[in-house]
């Protein structure tokens, strides 16, 4: 041996993260009017760890009901000052 040892994780990737209290049906809307689809966006490292900070303090779930939200107005955006 190399001197350190291996530690195995296994993780069972059929189990959900979080226990709803319903089921999702696919093709059907969990939250809103409409089913999301899915589209690619590029933002750097650090702004996408900032959308992830800026959704749980708001209260959102995930960085993409953030961007749901901004998208439907939701959600008042406010330029920071440059002299910040």
């Amino acid at each position: 041996m190399c001197g350190y040892l291996r530690k195995r994780v296994y993780v069972n990737m059929n189990q959900p993260a979080h226990h709803d209290l319903m089921p999702r049906v696919k093709g059907v809307p969990a939250d809103r009017d409409e089913i999301k689809e899915r589209h690619n966006v590029m933002v750097s490292p650090s702004a996408w760890e900032g959308l992830d900070a800026i959704a749980k303090e708001l209260g959102y779930k995930s960085r993409s009901d953030l961007i749901e939200a901004v998208g439907r107005r939701e959600v008042k955006l406010e330029k920071a000052d440059e002299q910040e």
